[in-house]
């Protein structure tokens, strides 16, 4: 009997900013399916990364080298996918360019972070990931017609929701004790 088992993916983090690059490796350590085997803070201690570990993927802020750091980064291992983070608005040009570099996606970096890891696994073949709100936001700003959203779109979670309107005493039925002015215990969800 043959047995198989599936490693984890190994990712890589590259990001000049240290609490965000600890805060994606920890979300990705937490699926249990990804694992994040180093992270560096400039496109030189990645290439070393890449060079130490062959990871699966590399998370890479665009603004440490830009689409270069793509290049530099597939010449060391091609297999490797990279998803491109940003904190620059989407734009056309920046679309084109990080696409044509070879990376698998584009992402805001104030995507959250839940979106960022669930899309790690998803990169690759032909396709090219990219946020929904910052594509909806780039056909908007290039001259698109207007995209109107549905009434029950929100960018809020429905938990989100419920805590605000516990917040805003908009749930009949539940009783909210304060023993100071906040926060108020809650005693009963809303739904």
């Amino acid at each position: 009997m043959t047995q198989t088992t599936t490693h984890p993916t190994r990712v890589i983090i590259v990001d000049g900013h240290p609490v965000f690059a600890e805060a994606l490796a920890i979300a990705i350590e937490a699926t249990g399916e990804l694992t994040c085997v180093g992270t560096a803070d400039d496109i030189d201690a990645a290439t070393g990364l890449v060079e130490a570990y062959q990871p699966d993927v590399a998370v890479l802020d665009v603004q440490l080298s830009g689409s270069e750091g793509v290049r530099l980064l597939l010449e060391r291992h091609p297999q490797m996918r990279v998803l491109v983070l940003t904190g620059l608005p989407l734009n056309p040009a920046l679309v084109h360019e990080v696409a044509n570099s070879g990376a698998a996606g584009l992402l805001p970096k104030s995507t959250n972070l839940g979106v960022v890891v669930a899309t790690i696994p998803a990169l690759g073949g032909h396709t090219f990931a990219v946020d929904r709100e910052g594509l909806i936001d780039l056909f908007a700003r290039s001259g698109g017609p207007t995209i109107r959203r549905s009434s029950d779109s929100s960018p809020l979670t429905g938990r989100e929701r419920d805590i605000l309107s516990l917040l805003a005493g908009e749930c009949p039925g539940v009783r909210r004790r304060r023993r100071h002015r906040w926060p108020p215990l809650i005693s009963a969800s809303c739904r």
